[in-house]
Parts: C-alpha cells; structure tokens; sequence
C-alpha cells in the first residue's frame, strides 16, 4: 500500500547485505534474496539498493538464482578516499555544523583542525572511510578538550562469525577446489536440517567411475580457541549415524583444535578409519574461510583434504 500510493519512488536500502550469510549461511542468505526478489516482483515503484563488502560480495551473488542475478544492476564498487576527500569531507562536516548552530563560520573551513590532521588522518586510515572519521574525532577532542587521542585498534572490515553453516560451506568448498586440482569431480548434496541426525552436508566424489560420499558436519562453538565439548560428541554422533544409515561411507568432523572429550575420542575409536577430523583454530579457521570466498585454499587444508581423499580412495 506504501508504495503504490506514494506519489514519488521508494527507495529501499539494505545496509551488510552479507549478514544472513554470516549468522545462518548459504540457506539463510539464499532465502533472504528470495525475499528481495518477491518484493522486487510484487511492489511497484520501488528502488532496491543493498550494500556489501566487496570481499563477499561474489559468494552473495553466486547464491541468487538465475532470476533474481538478471534483476540486479552490474555492482558499484567504492574507492577508499583520497586525501582530498578526507578535506572535503571535514570542510562539509563543519560547514553542516555551523548552519546548524546558526553562526558564521570562521574563515578556514577545517576549523579547529587543519591539513596536519587531515594528512595524519589519511595516512592512518589509509584511505578507509570509517577509520579516517574515527581518527578525525580523536584528533577534534584532543584540540577541543585536551584529551589524549586514544589508539586505534585495528579492526576487520567485516565480523565474520563462524558459525556451523558458514565453516560447512568453507569446508565444501575448499573440498571443491581441492578436488579440480587433484582431478577428482566433486558434488555437494546439502541436508534438509530439518532432522536432528542430518549432518552439515554431503559430498559425492567421484574419479575413474568410482564415486564415494563423505559425509561433513560441523559443532556449534563460541571460540575456535577452546574445546567443543559436548558439541563435538553431537557431531560425531551425526557422522556415525549418517554412516549406519548408508548417507555416507565416510565422515568428516571438524572441530576446535583443542578439542577433547571421553564420549567424543569414544565415537572416534569406535568408528576407526570411517570417521576422521579436521582440526582448526580460530585463525585457521577464519584463514580457510578467507582463502575459499577468493576460489583459493590455504596449503595446509589442501594438502589435507588431499590426504584425506586419497585415504578414501586407497582403502577400497
């Protein structure tokens, strides 16, 4: 109603269009640009715009379907500034402020700072818009109320959250990639989640007419730092399951490189060569998601998983 009664567009703007991804994965992404595309469909009048940092942005894309892909116009991608943009962006700042506070403005338009800090603050941030702001405030407080300019810390562009559905689709994919260097075709067949036994994701691989299915899974834990605990006996108990019911011949667990556990080493003896791990840190685990969303694995995972393949083909 909103928009067809609106005598001027409508204009719908979606800030970190990356966040499904980040908190549910694949499937959540997928359904929300199914979202997208059904108002994209059903309301008249409307401008979608969506923002996304560039280092995810082709994984975000590649999930949309063919239709919803052909909707979207070719992607804008924003530079850093410039040192004469961090200027102009002062000189706006203070002339907003000014006018707002009703006064004539001094005569230099970068009052109470000037081209030192502007200099300082583009070199620091180097060129990254939120980090040249927040150089900037330090510098204004510093001038204005003799507070010392605390240091910046250094910060991701993105928070990445590694969660189940998203190291799944890390692991699949750097199974991929792993696969078309070593020449075996791999397939992922991704699981309902509607069972509590359904594991992360299924891969088929195949080489010389023979094909294995390995099954993946992955626990739910807050620090890649730590143990998954009682998350990690969950996984493994899925994986075992998986492969008593003919889903898989072999399992995959990936879980925190410190991980320990009576019930979870007990399934892992029990299971013997049918179930394998794959340990990570939150380092290596956020090294593999980097490396994968670039069609790249690290040297450590690859030799791994190659490893891991060739076990799989050489015991049968």
């Amino acid at each position: 109603l909103m928009t067809e009664s609106s005598l001027e567009p409508v204009v719908l703007f979606i800030d970190e269009m990356e966040g499904p991804y980040n908190t549910f994965g694949e499937e959540g992404e997928r359904k929300f640009l199914e979202v997208i595309k059904r108002v994209y469909n059903e309301c008249s009048n409307v401008v979608i715009v969506s923002s996304c940092l560039s280092e995810i942005w082709d994984r975000i894309h590649g999930l949309a379907d063919a239709p919803t892909q052909s909707r979207m116009e070719e992607a804008v991608r924003l530079r850093h500034f410039t040192k004469e943009d961090v200027e102009a962006f002062v000189t706006q700042s203070m002339k907003s402020y000014w006018d707002e506070q009703n006064l004539d403005p001094p005569p230099d338009p970068l009052f109470p700072l000037t081209g030192k800090e502007i200099e300082e603050a583009f070199k620091k941030s180097k060129g990254v818009p939120r980090e040249a702001i927040r150089v900037l405030i330090g510098a204004s407080d510093k001038i204005l109320f003799g507070k010392k300019e605390a240091a910046v810390e250094p910060q991701s562009d993105y928070v990445l959250k590694l969660t189940p559905t998203v190291m799944v689709s890390a692991v699949v994919k750097a199974f991929q990639l792993t696969g078309k260097t070593k020449g075996y075709n791999v397939q992922t067949h991704v699981e309902s989640g509607e069972s509590e036994s359904d594991v992360g994701a299924v891969v088929s691989i195949e080489k010389d007419g023979a094909t294995h299915m390995i099954a993946i899974d992955v626990p739910t834990v807050k620090s890649w730092d730590r143990s998954a605990g009682v998350a990690a006996f969950y996984s493994a108990k899925r994986l075992k399951d998986a492969i008593g019911s003919g889903r898989a011949e072999v399992g995959l667990v990936v879980v925190p490189k410190k991980t320990k556990g009576a019930k979870f080493e007990s399934v892992l003896s029990e299971m013997g060569s049918k179930l394998h791990v794959m340990p990570l840190t939150e380092q290596s685990a956020v090294a593999m998601f980097e490396a994968t969303n670039t069609d790249a694995t690290t040297p450590e995972e690859e030799a791994l998983l190659a490893s891991f393949i060739d076990r799989v083909f050489s015991a049968t």
